[in-house]
């Protein structure tokens, strides 16, 4: 959440000025009103306006600013700004992928593609434990471009647009110079939203189209 040019961390343990802290208030009562103008006053959202403005008095800054974002969601279903920098990164990646025999890893969001592109790209892996669960990390990065290409434990997706990497054959044991694209996705039934779901879907497209040949690998966690 930002106000005047001030970013407000999501901590419950930071201390803002009274001054600030009554400039968030008019801003929530602001909002209210034009929730009202524009008729935007379901049920959901008056009860989510309650909570936040709870949240604010108590000084519940995270809660109060995880409140906010859902209520974000619910007027503003489609983030067109964040469409466009998606778009912009997804054509980067068609260009990249002009021309070039590329392997495309498809699953489902959590089944371990970036990690497989990882290994397959020759970084060394090694098995840790992240909040009890366990995880399988690089450590060892071959391929400066590689570290773009973040894993996760959780069940959720840390790639938002399609992200090509360039292979040489003799980086991972291969006696020819020549060389291929390995390319992240996010998973289907991604968890970042509908931006991500609509950029990707033309961008995946414009890829294959304009790439010298496409070999599609499936995912699936089991």
């Amino acid at each position: 959440m930002k106000l005047i040019g001030n970013a407000l961390v999501p901590t419950d343990n930071i201390v803002i000025p009274d001054e600030l802290e009554v400039a968030i208030e008019n801003e929530l009562e602001c909002l209210k009103e034009r929730l009202k103008v524009e008729e935007l006053e379901s049920e959901q959202i008056q009860n989510e306006m309650r909570t936040v403005l709870l949240d604010v008095k108590g000084k519940k800054w995270k809660s109060a600013i995880s409140t906010l974002e859902k209520i974000l969601k619910m007027i503003r279903p489609l983030n067109i700004q964040e469409l466009f920098r998606l778009a912009e990164k997804v054509d980067e990646a068609a260009e990249l992928m002009k021309g070039k025999d590329v392997i495309l890893l498809l699953e489902g969001t959590g089944a371990g593609k970036s990690t497989t592109i990882h290994f397959l790209g020759g970084s060394k892996l090694v098995e840790t434990k992240v909040k009890g669960m366990y995880h399988i990390h690089a450590v060892e990065i071959k391929n400066e471009e590689f570290k773009k290409i973040t894993t996760t434990p959780f069940a959720r997706s840390e790639t938002r647009f399609i992200t090509p990497v360039t292979v040489n054959y003799k980086d991972v044991g291969g006696l020819t110079n020549d060389s291929f694209v390995l390319c992240d996705s996010p998973g289907f039934e991604d968890t970042s939203g509908p931006e991500v779901d609509i950029a990707n879907g033309f961008g995946i497209v414009k890829a294959i189209k304009g790439s010298k040949s496409v070999k599609p690998v499936i995912l699936i966690s089991y």
